[in-house]
């Protein structure tokens, strides 16, 4: 996740630990409660939503979603 190069396939890495981490402890459980799930599900909601629009701010603001362009931004 850290080597690559554009911004959205760090963000997809981050997802998918995440998610591998989530199935890893439904695995390990007899499960959880409905409240906790539906809690889950909007928490994760929420993160693809925010890293979607920073990624685009991204994309719009250097014209590409490249990482190596961010460096310039450390002083």
């Amino acid at each position: 996740m850290i080597s690559r190069k554009k911004a959205i396939t760090q963000v997809l890495g981050l997802l998918i630990m995440e998610n591998g981490i989530f199935l890893g402890a439904i695995s390990l459980t007899y499960g959880m409660p409905l409240i906790v799930e539906l809690g889950i599900f909007f928490d994760i909601l929420v993160g693809a939503l925010i890293m979607g629009i920073l990624i685009f701010r991204i994309n719009r603001t250097f014209e590409s979603i490249d990482t190596d362009m961010l460096k310039t931004l450390m002083g």
